[in-house]
């Protein structure tokens, strides 16, 4: 079973997100028929939260580019519309464009906004659509929710 690993970001100074989940991706690599859930708890349903996802992956990732798609159960048990992302790791030098240290990159890209209409647990699932059946080199894929107001 994957770990979920959630973290709530609590500071009195700077802009801190609402939620931060992370999902563990096994060592031996992402199998297409996994979907990663992730989940968080909102409560306030006065406010939009601006969306991204986080993927840590190591050097030896394979591909310049992880494409995924991805859903939300709100607490009614309705779903958003999946969405599709093309995340580009590389720039056109096919340097990783994530912030690393070592062998391990994170990559952030902004996504669509989360209009919350009823607190409770939302959960976000993530699959890859890659041609490998299990995808090496992931180590971690995350959401990150921030006000919308707080976005810069």
């Amino acid at each position: 079973m994957l770990a979920l690993f959630a973290t709530s970001i609590l500071s009195a100074c700077g802009e801190q997100p609402v939620f931060h989940v992370f999902q563990a991706v096994p060592k031996e690599g992402w199998n297409a028929k996994d979907t990663l859930c992730l989940e968080a708890i909102v409560t306030d349903t006065l406010k939009q939260y601006k969306l991204s996802i986080e993927v840590r992956h190591r050097n030896d990732y394979p591909y310049q580019n992880l494409n995924l798609v991805i859903d939300c159960q709100r607490p009614d048990s309705t779903y958003t519309q999946p969405d599709t992302l093309c995340l580009d790791l590389t720039d056109e030098k096919l340097n990783w464009k994530g912030k690393g240290w070592s062998k391990i990159y994170q990559y952030d890209c902004p996504m669509n906004t989360l209009h919350v209409t009823k607190s409770g647990i939302y959960t976000f699932r993530i699959s890859h659509l890659m041609p490998e059946t299990v995808l090496p080199g992931i180590m971690d894929v995350g959401i990150c929710a921030r006000h919308l107001s707080e976005e810069k």
